[in-house]
């Protein structure tokens, strides 16, 4: 009888609960033989906009939440919020597990064949955090794209009510006229997805999908 492998211990950090279930939802998805267990911390929030981004102090916090996680038994960490990404970075050198930002890999998808790239995030904060992404990816892989910070404008409607996302994808739509490609930010956000046009859908990218295989080639990497 073949022994029965142990399900693989993901540690997701989240900065506020409507990153939640379109994680859960794309590690369904794509990671299904993941074991999911959530860090939920929406002081992150707080901190962000308080010290104007990600700040020593938001990477202190995040060190101490990812080693929570570590300590905690899981094998890998995937963080769920754009505006952490630059964070990410600065504790990834103090980590014994993979630990994974949710923007890079989306960024190296937008970016491979796109001379212009469409940032499209709900607040300056979040672009300044994803320019910042971009950047290093982009100077990793030798490109020089232009970065084109797109506000998205949902007018009176806020996340988790009705018609948010159709009125997201209208934004991704007036993006997509602006640039080569449209780079989605916040998790929160990625729903969008469903009600984007289908003839510009190869042109519009989301963290969660690229996000999730990536964290998955990093845990097959370290086992193997």
């Amino acid at each position: 009888m073949a022994a029965i492998m142990p399900r693989v211990k993901v540690g997701l950090l989240h900065s506020t609960i409507f990153a939640v279930q379109p994680m859960i939802d794309e590690f369904r998805r794509l990671f299904p033989e993941a074991e999911l267990v959530h860090f939920l911390d929406e002081g992150f929030l707080l901190m962000l906009a308080r010290y104007g981004g990600a700040s020593k102090q938001v990477g202190t916090k995040a060190l101490k939440v990812a080693k929570a996680a570590e300590e905690a038994g899981v094998q890998a960490i995937q963080c769920s919020c754009s505006s952490l990404s630059p964070a990410i970075a600065s504790v990834r050198p103090f980590m014994l597990i993979p630990i994974n930002d949710i923007d890079s890999a989306m960024a190296e998808a937008a970016m491979a064949n796109a001379r212009s790239v469409a940032l499209l995030a709900t607040g300056v904060g979040v672009h300044k955090s994803m320019m910042s992404t971009f950047q290093k990816v982009a100077a990793r892989f030798g490109k020089q794209p232009e970065l084109k910070p797109v506000l998205a404008d949902t007018g009176r409607i806020r996340r988790g009510e009705p018609g948010f996302f159709e009125a997201l994808a209208e934004q991704v739509y007036a993006a997509s006229r602006q640039a080569d490609v449209v780079a989605v930010g916040q998790v929160s956000m990625a729903g969008c997805m469903a009600f984007v046009k289908e003839d510009i859908k190869d042109r519009v990218f989301t963290g969660p999908p690229h996000a999730v295989s990536a964290i998955k080639s990093m845990i097959g990497s370290v086992q193997s």
